[in-house]
């Protein structure tokens, strides 16, 4: 299905669930020609590698999306940001899990 510049059309309600969809649209996000998320507005939360990664010549402000994909940070509140009401989460978080397809993009974005 073509989406053009509506990243957030979806064909039903099925992506509730589809943890590996919702991982997808997380990489689509970060990796997007258009995302233009730049420290000079404030410290960048969402840097995904670690420094070592990019050879960084100084430590990063913030680990934030790091700890998140490897499933370090647990939601406050306990619910689901996808959803219109609250409904409870699991209390354990786990490294979150990417399609082929996610990981090429994480790759050739990285060299």
């Amino acid at each position: 299905w073509i989406n053009h510049n509506d990243q957030f059309l979806y064909p039903n309600d099925a992506y509730k669930a589809d943890t590996e969809f919702q991982n997808n649209c997380l990489v689509y996000m970060l990796f997007h020609g258009k995302n233009i998320i730049r420290s000079i507005h404030g410290t960048n939360h969402w840097i995904p590698f670690t420094e070592q990664e990019v050879n960084a010549r100084d430590n990063f402000e913030s680990h934030f999306m790091q700890d998140f994909i490897a499933g370090k940070i647990k939601a406050e509140d306990k619910t689901d940001m996808f959803s219109e009401t609250s409904k409870p989460q699991p209390e354990d978080t786990k490294k979150l899990e990417f399609s082929y397809q996610a990981l090429r993009v994480w790759v050739n974005s990285s060299n």
